[in-house]
């Protein structure tokens, strides 16, 4: 490389440069072989001073980075090109040097090469030789073994071929041979065995995992959450029928009254009156309630985006209303114009309350006069996060009040025992559980799959889809929980598995009537109910018998358009959970959605939980290393509105400390305190404590002196620049406590020009601060600095003056 640039040097007469470096045995001198002779060179050849000459471990050295020159000179082999013989303050170790002579008369790119002091290995302790095998390597197998065979067709090949090269007196391969028969007997065996490694080594990897309960594996590893869907829920417009001698009044709904909506394909999509299986109460609709006509006070009059209140007519509510019915009553604002050029609208509200009321001089229709008989109302109101999202005429508009609940999907209800005999029940499977690492011996697990949960799924209900729960009931006080690594022995706990167990496989056995039955898991899709055991909650005795209710989960099939839940009779079987009529047989009521269902989620994809896990690990940091991270933890709490940390050495080992500033205080209560405590000691490094402190404050003494404007009162003036800066408990000022964190400084250009905005202030004077305990009243600096780890304060409270006070002087004014 570079031959014709060493062609140039050695014509030349100015450069020279390095060619190779030879180490003496001593390992003290160098001898340094240069690319020509250095006799004949204009101007003549000199020594380079030493401190050009470096000698450098690349690596940093094992035990000597840097080897210093102590002389230096050079020899003209006849024939031979220039040696610079270099002699050494010390040997070298293993590492690689690299030898740099930073000197004009070396070419740029021959001044430096690197070599070992080590080459010639002439310790035997060091010697490269390679190392003798203890044992001579046994033997090849005779026969080629071809590790790509690893399917059925392909081992069966292998071992035919290997049958006629090792037994080649055996030639009779028919199917019916019963060599062949064992042949293929260990191809399947092989087959089997290739396909459990390759699938175990699939689920292995968040990439490649196929079912999803090693999906949910992997994403507990990163506190990442698999959602499960949630059902849909909707409101139902429940009419009483106007049907009965005498007619009805009332009808009552029992609890998880099912109706059905139909999709357009002809798909029969199960509801349930209720917020779920918890929610046990029956409904009672009022047939006055059906449709309440609105009451407006100027034909003219609309009701405006925003509006929060409405007056309806009074005849068929009962006003006062002793029991309180219409509090946090649910209704619905329906209106239908009789003109079909304008649309129909339909607005859900949450009553706050319901005020008798009444207007002396209702207005009549057309150009009539008023008629003298005062009419009763009912004034509702509602909150203004319910506001009228649009404008509505009262022409057709009318208030029903039987609004009930109904979540999407079916109950369903079975048996499951522990070692139980009766036939009907669904027994448990037993499983190995957990390794007790004291005993050496595993605890047993049991698990029962849930019915139909396969192919129908389970309804999961709740506003956050990472924490929705099962709708599944256990009697016998076992509550359900999303992991039972927090149970205790203690506990009556289970929790769900994905997947389905069920029968395998059968075999016949001649002497017992009863088929034996293998049961394994056999399905990604469904739910496993999983109890506890070996200390992550108690384990079921054998013999126990559990009710299980739960109910089927549609997803986003539950997403139907609005009056589409209207069938009160299965559209298949003809059932009903519906009140009916003892004479007639008629169902009392009719119902429909009046919105449309939108909140039905299918469960997390596969695909889905491979983009979002890493994501929310990335995203989320669960452990604390650096004290940005543990102010950043510490901030998530809801009542921390900033957080300080920093590391002290306390004499043996590095503490931290986390002093996190209260929202809306300035104290941190005891269980506060706990609550962060426990907090850190979730995400801190291990041999490593964390200390949680109080927040230290400054209070500080403020005096300002302002000039007041002519045609101001002064003591009002004082008034506004105090209520400016200190505020009051309902309008925080300048120095509020969510102001102010740790380190905050306060700069005066902006305390200036607060008070200069305050009417009646013509300008700032002065301004002076004094800290308790810390220094006495000065002048304000352009910036007051605190401490990293201190907030300041001033309340301004003469019952607590030691918690900072304020004092406003004027000057001029009327």
């Amino acid at each position: 490389m570079y031959a014709e640039r060493l062609l140039k040097i050695r014509a030349g007469t100015k450069l020279t440069g390095i060619d190779y470096v030879t180490v003496l045995p001593d390992q003290m001198t160098l001898n340094v072989v240069l690319v020509r002779t250095v006799g004949g060179m204009v101007p003549d050849f000199e020594i380079p001073p030493f401190d050009k000459i470096s000698i450098v471990s690349t690596t940093g050295g094992e035990s000597v980075p840097v080897v210093r020159v102590n002389g230096a000179s050079v020899v003209t082999p006849v024939g031979s090109p220039s040696i610079l013989i270099l002699t050494l303050d010390t040997p070298g170790d293993f590492s690689l040097y690299r030898l740099t002579i930073d000197d004009p008369q070396f070419d740029i790119l021959f001044r430096s090469v690197t070599f070992s002091f080590k080459a010639n290995c002439p310790d035997a302790d060091i010697d490269c030789k390679p190392v003798q095998e203890p044992c001579a390597p046994e033997p090849s197998v005779d026969f080629p073994v071809d590790y790509m065979a690893r399917d059925f067709l392909s081992l069966r090949g292998v071992l035919l071929a290997y049958a006629a090269q090792r037994y080649p007196q055996w030639r009779e391969t028919i199917p019916a041979d019963a060599g062949v028969m064992l042949l293929e007997l260990l191809a399947a065996l092989g087959d089997e065995l290739s396909y459990t490694q390759d699938r175990i080594a699939r689920e292995a990897y968040l990439a490649t995992a196929t079912q999803r309960r090693s999906l949910r594996r992997h994403g507990h590893l990163v506190d990442y959450n698999i959602h499960d869907g949630r059902s849909g829920s909707t409101w139902l417009d429940v009419q009483v029928k106007d049907i009965g001698d005498p007619p009805i009044t009332e009808a009552e709904l029992s609890p998880h009254t099912r109706v059905w909506a139909v999709s357009d394909d002809g798909e029969t999509i199960p509801f349930e009156t209720g917020e779920g299986l918890a929610d046990s109460a029956s409904f009672t609709a009022v047939k006055a309630w059906n449709s309440l006509p609105a009451h407006y006070f100027d034909p003219e009059q609309t009701l405006p985006a925003g509006t929060t209140e409405l007056w309806i007519e009074a005849t068929a509510i009962i006003i006062p209303d002793p029991e309180g019915t219409w509090n946090d009553k649910w209704v619905l604002i329906h209106s239908e114009p009789t003109d079909p050029t304008k649309p129909r609208r339909r607005h859900l509200v949450k009553i706050l309350s319901a005020t008798p009321d009444v207007d002396n001089i209702p207005p009549a229709d057309d150009d009539e006069p008023y008629d003298d008989e005062p009419v009763a109302l009912v004034h509702l109101v509602w909150d203004a996060s319910q506001a009228l999202p649009f404008c509505l005429d009262f022409d057709g508009l009318t208030v029903h009040g039987n609004m009930v609940r109904a979540t999407a999907g079916e109950r369903r209800t079975a048996t499951i025992q522990i070692h139980g005999a009766d036939p009907l029940a669904l027994q448990a499977v037993e499983r190995e559980g957990p390794l007790d690492s004291t005993t050496g011996e595993r605890s047993v697990t049991f698990l029962c799959s849930l019915p139909d949960a396969e192919a129908e799924g389970l309804a999961w209900l709740g506003s956050d889809l990472r924490n929705t729960k099962p709708e599944v009931l256990l009697n016998n006080d076992y509550i359900w929980r999303r992991t039972l690594l927090e149970s205790t022995d203690l506990d009556r706990h289970y929790t769900l598995e994905d997947g389905t167990w069920r029968r395998v496989i059968g075999f016949q056995r001649p002497t017992v009537d009863q088929d034996f039955v293998h049961v394994d898991y056999a399905a990604d899709a469904g739910y496993t109910i999983r109890f506890g055991g070996d200390g992550f909650g108690i384990s079921p005795a054998d013999g126990t018998t559990f009710a299980c209710t739960y109910r089927t989960g549609p997803g986003s099939r539950s997403n139907v358009a609005a009056d589409t839940i209207v069938q009160l009779n299965h559209p298949v079987t003809g059932e009903t959970d519906a009140p009916v009529d003892d004479l007639t047989d008629e169902i009392l009521v009719t119902v429909t959605n009046p919105l449309p269902v939108t909140d039905g989620v299918d469960p997390e994809t596969r695909e889905e939980v491979r983009q979002l896990a890493p994501e929310e690990f990335r995203a989320v940091i669960h452990r604390a290393v650096a004290p940005v991270d543990y102010c950043t933890i510490a901030e998530r709490l809801e009542w921390v509105q900033y957080a300080g940390a920093r590391f002290r050495w306390t004499g043996s080992w590095q503490t931290g400390f986390v002093t996190p500033d209260p929202e809306d205080s300035f104290r941190v209560t005891a269980d506060q305190h706990t609550e962060l405590v426990d907090l850190m000691n979730c995400v801190r490094q291990a041999g490593r404590e964390v200390h949680v402190l109080d927040p230290r404050y400054r209070p500080i003494d403020l005096e300002v002196t302002v000039c007041v404007k002519q045609g101001h009162l002064p003591s009002e003036v004082r008034d506004r620049v105090t209520f400016r800066l200190r505020g009051d408990g309902t309008n925080p000022g300048y120095f509020s406590p969510d102001n102010f964190t740790f380190g905050t400084p306060i700069q005066r250009l902006t305390l200036e020009a607060i008070i200069g905005a305050v009417p009646g202030v013509l300008g700032v004077r002065s301004i002076r601060i004094g800290a308790r305990n810390v220094h006495a009243l000065r002048s304000l600096d352009p910036v007051y600095i605190v401490g990293t780890n201190e907030i300041l304060r001033l309340a301004n409270d003469p019952r607590t003056p030691e918690r900072g006070s304020l004092k406003v002087y004027t000057e001029g004014g009327v």
